[in-house]
This record gives C-alpha cells, structure tokens and sequence, in this order.
C-alpha cells in the first residue's frame, strides 16, 4: 500500500507511439479478468501487461485493423467491435472469426452484453437489427423502427428511445416485439414550452440523461430516474456538448468536448476529468474519447491524437517553489543553515532556520564541493583549498596559522581486538604550499578536529591548537566516503572493496576477502546514526543495517532497485532516493527499523534520476532531479506503517498452453511431451524491462536467469509433486519469491493403475513363460532321468568301492600294527600276555568287520571300538599311558551318526608317535565329544602330552629302522571321500602345543549337511 498523505496532482503516464502502441488515436481501454489492459485503436488491438505489448490486427487474420470497442464476456472472450464483414474475438491470444447468418453486411455492432445463449448487441449497419451470439454463431433480427437512443438491459433487453417516446424491447425465439412504456412528460421533457422539441438523450440503466441545448441560458447536465422521476443536474461549461458515452464497470461516462462526466446509480452525476487535468496540455476540444477506472489501473483515458493516458493516483511530488536552477546542495551547519552552490555563477546561498535566503557571491571561488558543520562554523572544501564558513563569510583556513607540523606514519593493521602501535617519529616542523590538496570529503571529529580525503589517496586529520595545525597522514588507499561514529568514537572510511575503522587505539582494515565471504561488495557509502550507532552500507543495488557485533546484516529495502540511490539520516529516520522515489523509515533503536513508508514515483512520471537530496528545516525532502528540483512532505506521523511496493500487488500467473495459473500455489500438470511454461506478471506501476529467476526448491538446481521469458522443466519425476519459485524483477523493483506447485503428468505406464496392469501383465507374461518351458523341459527331463539316475546309481556305487578301498587299506594296516605287538610280547617271552593280546585282537576284529560295512555307524559304536583298541595299545606300550574319554550330555550317541573308522587312524598317530616316545612321566591321552552352538556340528578333540610332531619326525629320521606311516595319508583320502557324499563336511586342525607343554592336538570338526544324519 502507498502512504495515504494528500497531492495536488496526478502520476499520469502516456502511452503513445513512441513507447510501444501502434497508433495515437485509441478509442477503449478494457481490463479483462485476469488484469491485462486491452487497448483498441485504429491500428489494431494491444494487450498490455505493464511492460510489453502484444499486437493483434491484420497479421493475425482479423479483417479491420479500426477496432473501436471492446467487451469480454463469462468465457473470457474479448469481442472486437468494428465495421466489417464480420465478426470475431480473441482467446488465449489467438484470434477466432464468428459465423454470421445475415445478408445485412458489414456489421456495424454496438452496445454489446449478454444473455444466457451468449453475446447480443445491436448492429447498426444500413438497417437497426438486433444480433445474438450462439455456439460462434450470430443470427441477426430486424428491427423495424430507427433509434434516436439505445440502452441494452442486462441479459438481452433493450430500451430504446424513438421519436420521444421510450420503447422496451424483448427478443424470443418468434422475433421482435415491443411495448411503449407509459413516462410522465416531464421526465421526459424539460423547460415550460409546450411544443415538442427535439431533444438528444442517453440512456443507462434506469436513467435517462438530458444534453441541454446551446442556446440554453441554464446549461444543465440532467439525469433522471425513470422509475420515480428524482433528478440530478450539474453546471456544463458554456458551449460544452456531450458527444459520447461508455459504459464500464457499472458506471456510465459522458464525454464532451471539454471533459468528461460520471454517472453512478442512486449517486447522480458529476465531472471527473477536464482537458486541464492533463499534465502536457497537449489536449484539444474533442479529443478525449473514454474513460474507464477500476481499483487496478485506476482511470485511464483514450484520446483521440494522443494515446492513452493514466492516472495512477496523486503525485508525491511536487516542484520547488524557490526557483533554484542550477544550484546544487552542498552540505549543512550546525546552526540548522543549509547551502547551496551555483558554479557557474559563483553564488552561494544559505537557508537560514526560517528558510530565508541569503544569497552571495564569492567571485575567488571556483568551486564549492562539500560543506560539513564543525563547531559553531562549518568547513568548506573546494578543488584546491579549505575554508572556513561561518553565516555567509568565508575565511582562508590557514590565515591564522603561523606554525604546520606533520607526522609522517606508515600504519600497520594486525586485528580489531590487537593493534599493534607503531612508535611515532619524532615531530618535525614544515611548511607546506597551500595549493594541490584536493580534499573529497572530510568529517569534524572528536574535540574540533578535521578528518579530511584526499583525492591522491590516503587521509589526515588537523588538530588546531591556536595558531598551530598539526597534521598527521594515514594510510595510502584512496577512501571515498568518511563518517565520524560518535558512540564508538571511531572514523569509518570506505571504497568499493574496503572498509577501514580508525580509532584513537586501534586501526582495523576490512579488505575485499573478508567483505567477500560476508556476501558484500562494491561498498558505495557508510552511514552512521549519531543517536542509536547504526552502521548502514550502501553497496551497489542493496542497502544493508550491519551488526557488527554479530558481524552480521540485514538487507533493507529488499523489494527496490537501489542501484544509482543517495541516503541521508535527518531526525532518526533513514531516507533513500532514487528512480523508485523515496522511501523513510524511523530508527527505534540499534538494529531496530520501523517499517517502511514509500512516496513512489510511478513509471518515472515524476522523474528519472536523482542528484542530490536534502530536509530542510520546515521537514520537506527536497530531491535535485532531471526534472528539476522536486519536493515531499515529511510525513508527522512515527512511520509505524507497513507499506508495501504497491498501491495493489502485481499479479503473477504461467500460461501453459491455453491455461492461466495465477498465484499463489497454483497446482499446474505439464505434459511430458512439452514440459515448458510461460511466467508473465501483470503490474499497472512496471518500471524498465521484465526479468525473471526460478528455482525449483526440491532440487540443487540454483537460482537461474530467464533469458527468453520460458522456463523449460527437465530432469523432474513424473508424478511428483515440485515447488517452483518465481522472483520477478525491472529497473526498480524486485518482487519476493512466489510459488506454484508443479507435477510432471506421467505417462500411462507411470500411474498407480498401469503399474498394476504392467504388472498384471508381465506376471501372466512370465506364467505363460513358465508353463510352456515345463512342457518343453518336461520330455528332456523324462528322457534324462533315466540316465541321470543310472549316472547316481554309478557314482554312488564308485563312491562305496572307493570307501571299501580306503577302508581295505585300514584294515592290514591296522592288522599289521596289532600283530606287532604280539610279536613283540612272543619275544620278550610274555606268551601269556600274548595269548590275551591276540584273543582281545580277535574280538575287535569282528566289530570292525561289522563297523566297515557301513559308511555311517553310531557314535556309541564308534567308542567301543576306541575303547578296544586303546586297551589293545595300553597292553602293548605296558601301560605307558592313561586314556579318557568324555562326551557332551546333550548328544544322543546311539542316534548321532558319524562317518565310520574314522578316528582310529588319528588315535593311532597319538599313541604310536607321540606317547610311545614320551620318558619318564606317565602319557595321557584325551578324547571329548562336544557339539556347537549350531545343532549341526559335532567337534571332536583328541589332545596328547607326548613329545610331539616335531620331535616324533626327528625320531623317525635318527631310526635306522625306516616305516611307512599310513595313517595320515589313510585319513585323507578317508576325509575327501566322506566330502563327495554330500552328506557332511569333514575339517581336521593339528595344533602344536607350546612349551613348556608337550603334545599335539587334532581337532575334527562335522558339519551335517543333510539333516536325516
């Protein structure tokens, strides 16, 4: 909203050739639902957004470029109005031609609306005929009386006036019928003669209104409502005619050929435009048209030379009553005067508290370029020399100054919080010429002195001490702004990519790097208020209020170009200037702003650029512009007002094929085929040229830049939903992102319902595949099982020949080891021990003979014959060793099966190699059966204390006795065989243990791979 305050003019802007229509002469303006402005003139009809202009005439098939009117009706339609052979009206930018069952040609429509069927008007070609629209198709009836005047009723009824008397009309299906209302004379008639006299009369709605004659002494503008005869009058200027009316937006508007009247139902009429109201006076009699208003474009005016004008609203801005030409505002005393310089004519002139002036000339001067307050004088800087001003005279600064010394330091920064002090020189005393100083800017300082900016680079400040001046140089850079910080009591000195702070105790640099990282740059102005310490940077198109101690900003002013702007701080309001107009806002406190109030110059009516802004004592803001110099009142009030850009938002909408989706979160589906859309923005204050930046937030896609007006969607998902954020932005103003929601159509095969029968489809697909390679398969299989079968059968029986063969190597060697001992005991001459060796022999024969017939046997069985053959062993190493045997209560023996004969071989290597060599000390052997924590695993451990594997193959190397070991070899082949049943899986570890332990343990580990076992 734009603040409220009250003008003395328009912000009118003129539409014409010369920026984008195609003729002067427009006849209607229209506004179409959506906000765009239709303009009809003689060359063609224009659809306008604020910013660009679209042209429809003879290039798009219409057959008359001379378009007069304009009505749109319930389905969006903008029917044209012009004498031709037919008929037509644009929709969604394209032109369509009606069909006309009439040989009355050309058509000459008028007072267009509408019924229930659609369109109807009255053509006033070479008869009156009353036409209706249908499905683009019109269908002319004739009408058998002429009209003086006619009024076409809401829905399709018409009211007509003829040879004084007032007819209402009906239209049906059988043709025309008419019926005479019955009117008092008087309402009809005006004046006391009692002849009929011709008389012109508009009609609208209930009201008929009455142009009095010229010669007429009482030149009165008459209304009259029919129905109860109450009437209206308002004063015409002399030899004022009325020559046409519109209708627009349920008002009437008479134009006559000095301005133009409005009628309002049950509110009279009265004038709302003169030629004079027009800013250019380019006007003449006759020559405005129509007028039409609304509460988005406001009133806009078709002339008949000039184009179209609009009124916005009342201007902000006002001309200088003072004449200052070719003056410029060149700073301020504390006493409240303000200056400013003519350099041409070398006048300077002082406003005083009562904004007297006082004007004079300083002919020695050439140039004044700033003047800043200090103490009860100020400061003047020229091109080449420093003055002191105070009231109007002007003093040499350095006329009392007999004494000049200079400290010459170099500064070296480290950190705000940890400057390091360079030691001062000691001071020498110069005389410096008093000319080349080229001063830019300077501030006063703490105590009097002066901070000055010197066009070479670098910066001092004078110290004055009665007629002495000690001037001390800082830096090299070249800085172009200085502001002295009172609550911090620091100078702040700026260039476009530095920031430096002075102090009595410190210097600090804020380089290019760091502005960088911080998102600022090209550094333009320092502001700072006195009252509160707010530090406010202008930098290129942005103003920012910066914490610096949370070395953080906030941007202000976010939605206006502020690029070109000049800022100032006067009574704890911060004012900006530019081509936007000026914006104010109070100052509550640190970092505390109070919303924004904007006088707007609309469409650069007022002007273009600003040069230079000053408040003068009497509280007006005082721009120096193109246009001369302009003034705005300075609101009273706290400013406590959240004003927006606009009067009324602009409007964003995409067009997607014949489609408009306004904002906000309008829901757009877009075809795969053509995912492209059209963002457009209607905006009655658009400044400049329209841009346009997106992003689609559930992306990483940045924020990009349109370069043709399209956004052009690729990469999204089909059926997901995506938000897309729109900024549009001209020369002055930038809008805040605005979102629509988006969703790519999937394809058929991409919904929910073709999923399933993708699916439905594929499983049958794979069902049929499935049945017809079982029937295929089927006969091979048959075919193959047989051999198949016969193969198993062979591969089983190879499989028991091959265990019958290991276990044929296990008995004779088992045999001849077992017949050793008895040989041994024959020798020793033990016959009897003999005797019981061989018979105990016998008997565990038998059981092995049984227990070798099956590849699986119990693991009780298995046990006794270990058991067997260990007291076998023990009779014959003469009780060298004792044996233990423990299994798991949790295993079922008689039901646990286990490959047969196969701890027999390893139990022999304990004894015969480890515990047959053991001295001394009584060998033991351990046999545990446990089970895993999987029920499928059965760990077997045989653990010995004899001399070990190594010791045992040093044995067998010193014995001159050389035998074949065939236990190991035995056990795996045993292993590997039992591994091709399929039935379980055989590992076996030897560990070694260390000393001082002696032994070897085996570890056999069976993994039951089918369950039956």
């Amino acid at each position: 909203m734009l603040p409220a305050f009250s003008y003395a003019q328009y912000s009118q802007y003129n539409l014409n050739i010369n920026n984008g229509l195609p003729s002067n002469h427009v006849y209607y303006v229209l506004k179409d639902k959506e906000g765009y402005l239709w303009i009809s003139t003689d060359k063609g009809v224009v659809k306008y957004n604020g910013y660009d202009f679209k042209l429809f005439d003879q290039s798009v098939g219409m057959d008359n470029d001379d378009i007069w009117h304009l009505y749109e009706d319930k389905k969006q339609r903008i029917w044209l109005s012009n004498v031709s052979n037919e008929l037509g009206y644009i929709q969604n930018d394209r032109y369509h031609k009606a069909v006309i069952k009439s040989d009355d040609l050309p058509i000459y429509p008028t007072y267009i609306t509408e019924n229930e069927n659609g369109i109807v008007f009255l053509n006033r070609s070479m008869r009156h005929s009353f036409c209706q629209e249908k499905n683009d198709t019109i269908t002319c009836l004739p009408m058998d009386i002429p009209l003086t005047s006619a009024y076409l009723q809401q829905g399709g009824g018409l009211v007509v006036i003829n040879n004084n008397k007032c007819f209402s009309i009906s239209i049906g299906i059988d043709g025309i019928s008419y019926k005479q209302d019955i009117y008092h004379p008087q309402y009809m008639y005006y004046g006391q003669d009692s002849q009929p006299q011709r008389r012109y009369y508009y009609l609208y709605e209930n009201y008929f209104v009455t142009i009095p004659y010229k010669a007429e002494k009482d030149h009165m503008l008459r209304v009259t409502d029919k129905n109860n005869g109450h009437q209206w009058t308002t004063p015409m200027e002399p030899n004022e005619n009325i020559y046409m009316s519109n209708e627009y937006k349920g008002a009437c508007y008479l134009t006559s050929n000095k301005g133009v009247y409005k009628l309002l139902s049950n509110t009279g009429i009265r004038k709302i435009l003169s030629l004079d109201d027009i800013h250019d006076h380019k006007l003449k009699e006759n020559d405005i048209l129509t007028v039409s208003e609304d509460d988005f474009w406001r009133q806009c005016i078709a002339t008949n030379t000039s184009g179209l004008y609009i009124n916005y609203q009342n201007s902000s801005f006002q001309p200088l009553k003072e004449d200052r030409t070719g003056y410029l505002y060149v700073g301020n005393a504390n006493d409240s005067s303000h200056y400013w310089w003519n350099k041409s004519k070398r006048t300077l002139i002082r406003y005083d508290k009562n904004e007297i002036a006082h004007i004079k000339r300083h002919e020695n001067i050439l140039d004044i370029t700033k003047i800043v307050p200090l103490g009860d004088k100020a400061i003047a800087l020229t091109e080449s020399n420093i003055f002191i001003i105070k009231k109007d005279k002007l003093s040499d600064y350095y006329s009392d100054i007999n004494n000049i010394d200079i400290n010459n330091i170099t500064l070296r920064y480290n950190s705000l919080n940890n400057p390091i002090n360079n030691p001062i020189p000691k001071n020498k005393r110069y005389t410096i010429p008093l000319c080349n100083r080229n001063f830019t800017d300077c501030v006063e300082g703490e105590a009097g002195d002066l901070f000055l900016l010197r066009s070479g680079g670098g910066w001092l400040i004078f110290k004055r001490s009665k007629d002495s001046l000690a001037i001390t140089f800082f830096d090299k850079n070249r800085y172009k702004h200085v502001v002295y910080d009172k609550i911090r009591k620091v100078y702040w000195a700026c260039n476009i990519d530095l920031i430096s702070i002075f102090g009595k105790d410190f210097n600090y640099e804020i380089n290019r790097h760091v502005l960088s990282q911080l998102g600022i740059q090209k550094v333009e102005n320092i502001l700072v208020d006195s009252k509160y310490g707010n530090i406010f940077l202008k930098c290129d198109d942005r103003l920012l209020l910066w914490n610096i101690q949370k070395r953080s900003y906030k941007e202000l002013y976010k939605n206006y170009n502020l690029k070109g702007s000049i800022q100032l701080i006067s009574n704890d309001r911060l004012i900006v200037a530019g081509k936007f107009g000026v914006l104010l806002s109070s100052i509550h406190g640190l970092n505390d702003m109070g919303a924004p109030v904007l006088y707007q110059n609309i469409k650069n009516t007022s002007y273009n650029y600003v040069s230079d802004l000053e408040v003068s004592n009497t509280g007006q803001i005082i721009l120096n512009t193109n246009n001369g110099l302009l003034s705005v009142t300075m609101p009273a009030d706290s400013l406590n007002r959240n004003i927006g850009p606009y009067l009324i938002p602009p409007k964003f909408m995409i067009h997607y094929h014949d489609s408009i989706y306004t904002a906000p979160n309008s829901l757009i589906t877009i075809a795969p085929a053509d995912p492209v859309l059209q963002p457009d923005i209607i905006n009655p204050y658009g400044n400049g040229t329209l841009h346009y930046s997106y992003k689609i937030n559930e992306t990483d896609i940045p924020w990009r830049n349109l370069s043709e007006d399209k956004i052009y969607l690729q990469g999204l998902i089909p059926g997901r939903h995506y938000t897309l954020s729109i900024v549009a932005y001209d020369d002055v103003w930038k809008s805040s992102p605005v979102n629509f929601t988006i969703q790519i159509r999937p394809h058929w095969w991409q919904t929910s319902s073709g999923k399933k029968i993708l699916w439905v489809t594929g499983i049958l697909f794979v069902a049929l595949l499935i049945v017809i390679i079982i029937q295929v398969t089927k006969g091979i299989v048959t075919r193959n099982s047989a051999k198949k079968n016969m193969q198993l059968e062979l591969s089983n029986l190879n499989l028991e020949l091959e265990l019958k063969s290991i276990y044929g190597q296990i008995n004779p060697h088992f045999i001849f080891n077992t017949l050793n001992t008895a040989l041994y005991f024959i020798k020793k001459k033990k016959f009897d021990e003999a005797f019981t060796h061989v018979s105990a022999f016998s008997n565990l024969l038998r059981s092995y003979i049984k227990s070798s017939r099956n590849k699986f046997i119990s693991l009780a069985e298995e046990i006794e014959n270990i058991q067997h053959y260990i007291l076998l062993q023990q009779a014959r190493f003469e009780e060298k060793f004792v044996y233990h045997i423990s299994v798991d209560e949790e295993i079922q023996t008689q039901s646990t099966q286990i490959p047969s004969l196969l701890f027999q071989p390893i139990i022999e290597n304990a004894i015969n190699h480890g515990l047959l060599h053991k001295e001394e000390e009584l060998g033991h052997l351990e046999i545990s059966f446990k089970k895993d924590n999987q029920e499928n695993i059965l760990i077997c451990s045989i653990e010995d204390d004899g001399i070990g594997r190594e010791k045992a193959m040093e044995y067998r190397a010193q014995s001159s006795f050389k035998t074949t070991s065939y236990g190991s070899e035995l056990i795996k082949e045993l292993i590997n065989t039992f591994n091709k049943t399929g039935h379980v899986n055989i590992e076996i570890q030897y560990i070694d243990k260390v000393l001082p332990q002696t032994g070897t343990i085996v570890i056999i580990t069976i993994t039951y791979l089918d369950k039956t076992f």
